[in-house]
């Protein structure tokens, strides 16, 4: 009996092995194995790395801002797990990924760091020349957008400044 497996096209690679032994995989598509089956292991693993996405340029409310995606999935910056307002975040670049099962009962978050205003020598002003606010790097965490919202109320952000 054959058995057809996609491979979709945001996966970069894949690799497929049927009781540990390897199985030739396309690039996308379907991968068809035909044997007789008893009581096997198939294992698919998709490779995911983290993508930064630009807009469209007609779309003016996103412009010059950048999202992240890792495989299929859109993700977000979630107050409840970063240290700044979330509009702070700038130029992000993920670092690392990790499977949290804690988490929303288990999420793959990115983590990476991003730059945000110095906050030294603003008590008591409202405004500042420009080149007198410094720049700093700080970390953040983000979780995919279908899991937003299941914690503490707070904001959200998909688009992030570049």
């Amino acid at each position: 009996m054959p058995l057809r497996l996609r491979i979709p096209d945001w996966a970069e690679s894949s690799t497929v092995t049927v009781n540990g032994e390897s199985v030739e995989t396309p690039s996308e598509g379907y991968l068809e194995i035909e044997r007789e089956w008893d009581d096997d292991r198939i294992e698919l693993t998709f490779e995911q790395t983290v993508t930064r996405l630009e807009v469209h340029p007609e779309v003016a409310d996103d412009a010059g801002r950048v999202a992240l995606k890792r495989g299929p999935l859109v993700y977000c910056l979630e107050a409840v797990d970063n240290d700044r307002p979330l509009h702070q975040y700038e130029d992000p670049e993920p670092t690392s990924t990790a499977h949290r099962p804690d988490l929303l009962e288990g999420v793959t978050v990115i983590e990476g760091e991003a730059s945000v205003p110095d906050r030294q020598g603003w008590d008591g002003e409202l405004y500042r020349p420009a080149d007198e606010t410094a720049r700093e790097r700080t970390e953040f965490t983000a979780v995919p957008y279908y899991a937003w919202d299941n914690r503490d109320p707070g904001a959200m952000r998909v688009w992030l400044r570049s």
